[in-house]
Order: structure tokens, then sequence, then C-alpha cells
């Protein structure tokens, strides 16, 4: 039995390429749009998939919103926070 030993230079090793800093807005739309087909494409072979994307946010917002009471008042803005002060009439 022989064995061949192959040079690591001629193996067909790709050449090193430069990577790019960011993908290019045509080419980031184009993707967005293949990848928002396709789940619409999904979602119309399988309807409650529909009801996963929509619902549940909307369900885990309210959900959460009245376990925890809300927003705590430091996460409010200024201009929306309620005034400690009891108004008088």
């Amino acid at each position: 039995m022989t064995a061949t030993i192959t040079n690591p230079i001629t193996t067909g090793r790709p050449v090193a390429r430069t990577v790019q800093a960011s993908v290019p807005v045509c080419d980031a739309l184009t993707q967005i749009t293949t990848l928002a087909w396709r789940a619409l494409i999904k979602m119309s072979r399988n309807p409650e998939q529909l009801v996963d994307v929509t619902a549940m946010p909307v369900l885990f917002t309210v959900m959460f919103g009245l376990m925890f009471g809300g927003p705590s008042p430091a996460a409010l803005p200024t201009t929306c926070r309620p005034s400690s002060r009891a108004s008088s009439p």
C-alpha cells in the first residue's frame, strides 16, 4: 500500500478575501424583502404562525403591564410623571 502526500500549496485552498465593513444598503433591502416574503409564504401555509407573530406580543404586553402595575415612575419622562401634590378644588 502506498501513501500519497499532497503539497499543501496545491490543495485548492481558497484565496484569503477581505471582509467588508458593512453590507450595501441595496443588498440589505433585498435580503430583508426576501426573508419577509419567505415568512409570508410560510404563514399562508400555517396560519397559526400569524397568531404567534401578532397576538402574542400584545398579550404579553398587557399581561405584564397588569401584573407589575405599568411602568415605574422613574422610567417616565418628567412631563409624564404624576404630581405628588394633591390637587385642591
